[in-house]
């Protein structure tokens, strides 16, 4: 991201992101432990969502190049080998020609959909069932709270999946996830969601959330199953379109790697951009 948005990360700082060094600030307990609690030289900033795409999006429009439309769906697109007409709705439905085309539509993206109807198909698919549900809340950091170990990971010890993150946030928040598998979903009223973090492998977390004010309502979720689409391997795929990120693969997401893959995606194309284009 700072890469592509030279000052991004300053930015989110400013805006209230937790910077936290791994080991002292930030630590992980996985089924043999504690990791050591030392200063490795790594150092992690953690935001709510909101925050990093609000930040992101302020500092995509500074781009003067850039115009954002809201409020349109893409319905479809035509190739003719070597423009892209693409059809929006909205207010006022119309169609744009484009030289290049880029899916950054999440798992919900219709290139699949899209190069089948256009006869590029099938399109492969991987798809696995994690089994992998999570709840998780906002709890306000409670006030003189001066431990300078704010944020915590703990996975759990088989065969029980019982795991759960806590991390310190922008507006003097934490945000708490619990996640098991299959059988073992973390509940969402609010005293099954105590209880489950009381059964974790370590009582840090509960020590910290049943002490804590609740802001606002559980939210549950489970992610159906992770899909990878091949798209390398159709036979034939028009030139000047590109998926991205979850429009390609979108994974468990508990192991906080989706939007790792998007931005390893975006940085790839940079590089081709740059190598064909002189970008």
């Amino acid at each position: 991201i700072e890469k592509i948005f030279p000052g991004c990360m300053s930015e989110l700082i400013d805006y209230g992101a937790i910077t936290a060094r791994y080991g002292i600030e930030f630590h992980i307990r996985d089924w043999l432990g504690w990791f050591p609690r030392r200063d490795i030289g790594l150092t992690g900033l953690f935001m709510t969502r909101p925050l990093l795409e609000r930040t992101v999006r302020s500092c995509l429009l500074r781009n003067g190049r850039v115009t954002i439309r809201d409020g349109v769906n893409v319905t479809g697109w035509k190739h003719d080998g070597t423009r892209i007409a693409v059809t929006i709705s909205g207010q006022a439905p119309q169609t744009l020609t484009a030289d290049f085309v880029v899916d950054a539509t999440g798992r919900g993206g219709q290139t699949k959909e899209m190069l089948e109807a256009n006869g590029y198909g099938p399109v492969e698919e991987i798809v696995i069932d994690t089994g992998e549900a999570y709840a998780s809340a906002y709890f306000e950091i409670p006030p003189g709270c001066k431990d300078s170990s704010h944020s915590f990971i703990i996975m759990g010890t088989p065969p029980v999946s019982h795991s759960s993150f806590l991390l310190a946030v922008e507006g003097n928040r934490w945000i708490c996830a619990l996640t098991g598998r299959f059988d073992e979903a973390p509940p969402k009223d609010p005293e099954g969601f105590i209880a489950f973090a009381r059964n974790l492998s370590d009582p840090c977390i509960y020590d910290r959330i049943s002490q804590a004010k609740p802001l606002g309502p559980i939210r549950a979720f489970k992610p159906a199953f992770s899909k990878w689409r091949h798209y390398e391997r159709l036979a034939e795929i028009p030139d000047r379109i590109v998926p991205l990120g979850d429009a390609i693969a979108y994974v468990n997401p508990i192991y906080a790697q989706g939007m790792t893959l998007a931005s390893t995606h975006a940085q790839c194309l940079w590089k081709a951009l740059e190598a064909r284009a002189g970008v």
